[in-house]
């Protein structure tokens, strides 16, 4: 099961006492991290590249990732963009992703600790949008559900996952009778 997470912003400028440092992309050497990190992480996709978010500033949004480290050198991205229209200046909405660019939240190359994750929420609410959505990978959705409440709302999302472990041959084996029906019916032209 899938989620879209909603963090509104807190009045209190919690970031100020941030148990890991932050950086903001594109700042120089940021893809690189960036890059890195994503490739460190076993359940990364597509949409959470920097390719992803060139596509994005293509379409009217600006670049608003996030970068972490922790003093145990643990390391994150949250690839996030906000519409770069002055509309509502530096109070604009943020997402990870908008609506209909897929799924984003936070890449990693191990899990962070819970001290990381609430340290990444601080940050999220101290930044000057009206609110912040995330839409994070189905497989991460238990660590947000963690950070329920304190100004954040989460709304669960169907996501459709198919293991491809051993290729096409080895998941035609393992479906079922009428989904293997289902693919005929719907490849045959009529």
């Amino acid at each position: 099961m899938g989620m879209n997470v909603t963090v509104r912003p807190s009045t209190a400028r919690a970031a100020r006492e941030r148990r890991i440092s932050v950086t903001q992309a594109p700042a120089s050497g940021s893809r690189d991290t960036w890059r890195a990190v994503h490739s460190e992480d076993p359940t990364a996709l597509i949409p959470q590249t920097p390719e992803w978010i060139d596509c994005l500033t293509a379409d009217g949004y600006e670049d608003a990732t996030r970068l972490y480290e922790s003093e145990s050198g643990w390391r994150g991205v949250l690839p996030m963009v906000r519409r770069a229209l002055p509309v509502g200046g530096e109070l604009r909405p943020q997402g990870s992703f908008p609506p209909g660019w897929g799924m984003g939240g936070l890449l990693y190359g191990t899990p962070p600790s819970a001290d990381e994750l609430e340290a990444v929420l601080e940050d999220i609410r101290s930044l000057p949008a009206v609110s912040t959505r995330i839409r994070p990978n189905p497989l991460h959705a238990g660590m947000w559900e963690q950070l329920r409440g304190a100004g954040v709302a989460e709304v669960a999302r169907r996501a459709h996952v198919i293991d491809l472990t051993g290729g096409a041959a080895s998941v035609w084996e393992r479906m079922n009778k009428k989904a293997r029906q289902g693919v005929m019916r719907g490849s045959v032209p009529r």
